[in-house]
């Protein structure tokens, strides 16, 4: 099979069907929700349009703005500016538009197939290509008309259709686990709901929000903070380090495997079996994670708080820790104006309503299976996008030869 340099490269505006910019001005938005939903730059990630975080228009606003367009699934979108060059593939019938420093390549079917349109944008070769074309002191951006000079290096019709099949299948093994995972969450964060009063709520007569009745513990009470450190003399020669960056909203993206003295100075603190790690900085991006069977050497960075319980079910802490209400009390606790932190003591002094020892159980004996079927599933996509991520740029490059694959269905 003929390498990507052996492909021609091609202007993307010649095997478009179209190239659409947004509307250079924002669109007024209502706190409604419609079915009308504006595309952000955070909206588009990592391959993927989410539209789980949305702004909502009216219908005449979404007219106004579809007229030169009307997004469908399938279409490629990129990211002008701020960040420059995310790309991702609009993948459901939603009604949608495109907000400001967005750009849609819409393929023609005849020339070139969306989705290895779609890894190509994200492969090293064109993601120069953006790089190169944006411009701007303080915030990089790329000009609409440059958008359209990017250059594709284009097998037929038949190998774009394999490549792009190949990638997209790991896609969805991935986002099909993301769902079980939300599911289960939500199974276990509905429990939670019901069987546990708020430590706050509003009083529809009083009109205002009003402290629970006790029973209170101070969290410091009923889990240790940070108790198993590791110093030189006590690691082990190898890690599984974790470090802040690697975190996202109830997961671990990824480890460093490490020899200890190769380390960061901040590789210090070990985890357990049923421990919660919080990030101190900037609270309000929500870094925490279960830790659910752990590999014995794994390390976390001294920029995590770790929460092991010691009176109370590991997931009852989980819970209660990853609550839009204790997100909240650690970040009105922040200090500080460029990094916001927080500390342990703003841990131990958080007040927790602490139920029952027979509800406790009742809770823990439904969540936990849970929390365990969702690392593993976190696990797997680990793994699976490590791979994708390997084979992305041979496939794209035509070092792996794909030519004797099936012919996808589409």
């Amino acid at each position: 099979m003929a390498n990507a340099n052996q492909w021609p490269q091609v202007q993307l505006s010649s095997i478009c069907a179209a190239i659409i910019d947004c509307v250079n001005k924002t669109a007024p938005t209502t706190p409604e929700i419609t079915p009308f939903k504006m595309i952000r730059t955070t909206n588009v990630r990592d391959g993927w349009v989410r539209l789980d975080e949305v702004r909502y228009v009216t219908e005449e606003v979404y007219n106004t703005w579809t007229r030169r367009q009307v997004p469908r699934r399938g279409d490629v979108i990129l990211t002008r500016e701020a960040p420059l060059g995310e790309v991702g593939m609009l993948r459901t019938e939603d009604r949608v538009f495109l907000g400001q420093r967005l750009v849609s390549y819409r393929a023609d079917p005849e020339k070139l197939d969306n989705r290895f349109l779609l890894y190509s944008m994200q492969g090293d070769d064109m993601q120069a290509q953006i790089r190169s074309l944006g411009s701007g002191a303080t915030v990089e951006h790329m000009r609409v008309p440059d958008a359209e000079k990017l250059k594709i290096r284009l097998p037929s019709l038949s190998i774009q259709k394999r490549i792009g099949a190949t990638l997209a299948a790991y896609d969805e093994l991935i986002e099909n686990n993301t769902r079980r995972i939300a599911i289960l969450e939500e199974m276990a964060c509905g429990l939670y709901r019901e069987l546990f009063p708020r430590l706050w709520f509003f009083d529809e007569k009083e009109r205002r929000q009003v402290r629970s009745e006790g029973p209170f513990v101070a969290l410091g009470n009923v889990v240790r903070l940070n108790v198993s450190n590791v110093g030189p003399k006590s690691a082990p020669d190898v890690i599984e380090y974790v470090d802040i960056a690697s975190v996202g909203i109830g997961h671990i993206n990824a480890s460093q495997t490490l020899a200890f003295q190769e380390a960061p100075g901040r590789a210090r603190r070990r985890v357990h079996h049923g421990d919660t790690i919080w990030s101190n900085v900037r609270p309000n991006r929500r870094s925490y994670a279960f830790i659910c069977d752990p590999p014995a050497n794994l390390i976390v960075s001294t920029g995590f708080t770790v929460i092991s319980p010691i009176k109370v079910p590991a997931s009852f802490v989980y819970f209660a820790v990853s609550s839009e209400e204790f997100t909240g009390y650690l970040t009105n606790r922040a200090r500080g104006a460029a990094y916001p932190a927080v500390g342990s003591a703003d841990f131990a002094e958080a007040h927790l309503l602490l139920p029952s020892a027979e509800i406790l159980a009742r809770f823990d004996t439904f969540a936990m299976p849970k929390l365990r079927i969702m690392t593993l599933l976190q696990r797997q996509n680990v793994n699976l996008r490590a791979t994708r991520d390997l084979l992305l740029p041979k496939l794209i490059s035509g070092a792996i030869d794909v030519s004797r694959l099936p012919d996808p269905d589409v």
